[in-house]
């Protein structure tokens, strides 16, 4: 994994929640204020190449699959 997606992993396995893209991205500008802004297309794009770990739920957000009963 990269450090973008292994940060994307963080994320979702903090908040316990499904989110959306966006919600990820903002998270991700607001933790790593490295002067990468995140967009919701390469979260996106990271979240896609995550299919081992990450699923997309019907209402578009997305979760880790080991919190999906």
């Amino acid at each position: 994994m990269l450090p973008d997606e292994l940060q994307i992993v963080r994320i979702l396995a903090e908040s316990g929640e499904p989110m959306f893209p966006s919600q990820i991205a903002e998270s991700l500008n607001t933790e790593l204020a490295s002067g990468t802004d995140y967009d919701v297309s390469e979260v996106i794009k990271h979240l896609q190449s995550l299919g081992e770990h990450v699923v997309q739920i019907s209402d578009g957000r997305w979760t880790l699959k080991r919190l999906v009963g």
